[in-house]
């Protein structure tokens, strides 16, 4: 043990890195060799904490035995509910307690940074922690839309956000949103919410946050208005723009990004059998088209090229110099995946 203590403090970082991402348990075991050890591992062994909603006894327990010392090296928090939550029914009394043994533990976590919710019913938070920077809601079930605005007005410092939530009673009337929230907001990923109004208070946001990265799930775009208008909304700062929805109409892109002039990157599904690709040849049949892979291939590459020309035009009325128009197109990549098309334009500046 004496010896153990003597060794430098670089041979016991250099152990404890290669055991971060193995077995947890030696690394556990490892905090029992010394002051000097367990000084070293509590931080490596409780910054990613994760939690079971079922275990309502656990979470006290837990509450009590960690709160002194080792949640503040908590930095992130896993919290999984249900292999899947039923959307059409509100929370039991069960549901919300476990939810308020969830808000207790996160509550005595002073440095939170990445919380990871889902699938379980929005929890109760009191106080909510404002620390966050990375928040991820994933098959979230909440009573209505309000719970979530309530939450992400408090995140000051909210720099990712990942949505996939269900709200089970839609508002009737907008929600307005404060001034000046969601400033430090650069990443969206919004899967899929049923609530067309939460699209209404993230437009009504003053200033608008600066967006740098949006990403909408299938279901999400383009048949959804609220979508389209938060793609607009966004045009200021945002550079990369991605969808996985599928494409099918020509109106869907031209004059989607004609106010974006910071966006460098489009990556969409675009599925050029049918209604592209008849419009591109218009003296193809569709069963035609259907049966010669090799049309789609070309109906993919005219979509992307005429995405590129319509960008290059937009570059020729913004008045911009020749040096800044000859680097324009410089990634064009297409692939087919399941008879679906994924083409990448990429430019320096738009």
């Amino acid at each position: 043990m004496s010896l153990t203590q003597t060794l430098p403090i670089e041979l016991v970082l250099e152990v404890l890195d290669r055991l971060i991402d193995g077995d947890r348990s030696t690394l556990a075991a490892c905090s029992l060799v010394c002051r000097t050890w367990l000084a070293v591992v509590r931080p490596r062994l409780f910054s990613d904490v994760t939690l079971s909603v079922r275990q309502v006894d656990t979470f006290g327990t837990l509450k009590i035995a960690l709160e002194s010392t080792v949640l503040a090296h908590t930095k992130t928090v896993r919290a999984t509910g249900f292999p899947r939550v039923p959307h059409r029914y509100p929370a039991t009394s069960q549901d919300l307690r476990h939810s308020l043994a969830l808000s207790q533990i996160l509550a005595t976590i002073p440095h939170l940074l990445s919380l990871h919710l889902g699938p379980m019913h929005f929890p109760i938070f009191s106080p909510w922690p404002v620390t966050l920077v990375r928040l991820c809601f994933d098959s979230v079930v909440m009573l209505d839309i309000m719970n979530l605005v309530k939450v992400l007005s408090q995140s000051e410092f909210l720099e990712d956000l990942q949505l996939h939530a269900h709200s089970i009673q839609p508002l009737p009337s907008p929600i307005i949103a404060a001034s000046a929230v969601l400033q430090s907001l650069k990443h969206l990923n919004c899967r899929y919410i049923n609530d067309q109004q939460f699209f209404t208070w993230f437009i009504s946001i003053s200033p608008r946050p600066p967006l740098v990265s949006l990403s909408l799930g299938k279901r999400m775009f383009p048949h959804n208005p609220g979508a389209l208008q938060l793609i607009r909304s966004a045009s200021a700062t945002l550079e990369l723009f991605k969808t996985e929805a599928i494409l099918r109409q020509e109106d869907y892109l031209s004059g989607m990004f004609s106010s974006h002039r910071r966006l460098r990157t489009v990556r969409l599904f675009v599925d050029a059998r049918y209604d592209l690709g008849s419009r591109i040849f218009p003296h193809r049949k569709r069963e035609d088209m259907r049966k010669e892979e090799g049309v789609a291939h070309e109906g993919s590459l005219c979509t992307a090229v005429w995405l590129m020309r319509a960008a290059y035009a937009r570059l020729l009325l913004s008045r911009w110099s020749r040096k800044t128009l000859s680097c324009f197109p410089t990634i064009i990549d297409l692939a087919a995946r399941n008879l679906k098309y994924v083409f990448w334009v990429g430019a320096s500046q738009w």
